[in-house]
Order: structure tokens, then sequence, then C-alpha cells
């Protein structure tokens, strides 16, 4: 699922997203079933769309799938996942990767890499966080241009003054 938040969240952006399965071989593992939440999101699980809300469901995945869930150009955000506590924050990939595992009788998922954090669960939930500060105040990029204006005017006064200052005389 696919979550953003912060005061300048685009609820309505399109995120690109690449789900691949694989087995402790590294082969690729074929997932019998996938849906997506939005009805127009139609083929496979490389390149696909999720906005605010959305989401893939997938189905009879086998135990011992190592599932990498990749996020791509989410620039100025802080992406997060379920099973991971740090937040990433660059200009390219985000990559995820959890474990299908038994327990209990039941199918869970186990988060896997050094950002892991414990995770027991069948849903993940990919969050981008971009809370910002707007503009205020004066940009450096425009200061130069700023103190050329304030120069010019105190030029225009200088001139001004000096011609009634020699008019009077």
């Amino acid at each position: 699922q696919k979550v953003v938040t912060g005061a300048f969240g685009e609820r309505t952006k399109d995120f690109t997203f690449n789900v691949k399965l694989t087995d402790a071989n590294n082969q690729t593992v074929r997932v019998v079933n996938h849906s997506f939440s939005n009805p127009a999101t139609t083929g496979a699980l490389t390149n696909f769309k999720l906005k605010h809300g959305e989401y893939v469901t997938l189905e009879e995945i086998p135990i011992d799938t190592i599932i990498t869930v990749t996020e791509k150009d989410a620039n100025d955000y802080k992406t997060s996942a379920t099973g991971h506590k740090n937040s990433i924050k660059n200009s390219g990939e985000r990559t995820f990767t959890y474990k299908v595992v038994e327990e209990g009788g039941k199918a869970v998922l186990k988060s896997l890499g050094t950002d892991r954090e414990d995770f027991d669960g069948s849903a993940i939930t990919v969050t981008n966080d971009f809370d910002g500060n707007p503009d205020t105040g004066v940009l450096l990029d425009t200061l130069p241009y700023l103190i050329l204006l304030a120069v010019a005017v105190a030029g225009g006064v200088l001139v001004v003054v000096r011609k009634r200052k020699h008019r009077d005389e």
C-alpha cells in the first residue's frame, strides 16, 4: 500500500514501483495472482504506479520467497516502509526487502536488511513524507540582485540631492 503524508505531500502524485519475487537461489518466482486497487492499473509488477491509498495484492506466494519492493524517483520525500526503521531521503531508488516465512501454520512477512525492525504481518506499507518549509525571507540566490537594486536607488538619491544642492548655491 502507498501512503503519502506531510504538509507538502502530493496525494494525487503517481509513484513508480517494481516488485520482484525470488527464491533462495535468486530465481524469479511467478505470482499466480496479483491485482491492483485502481482498476485502471493493469499489467506486470514492473514500473507500475500507485497514488496515496492505492495498493497491489499478491496471492499464492510460496514460503521462503524474497520480496523486493523498489520505489523510484520519490525525490524530496522521506521514504519508509513497514518493518524498516530508517527513513530514506535521496534522489535514487528506495528498496525494501522481505521474506515470506511460515509461523504458526500461516504465512507472514519478515523484513530483511540492515535497517530492519521486528515485523510480523501480511501487508507492506510504503510511506512518503514531505513536510518541507515554505519559502520565507530572502533567498540567497536573489541577494546579489537586491544589493544591486539598493545601490542603484542610493545612486539615484545621491544624484537628486547633488542637483538640489547645486541649484541652491
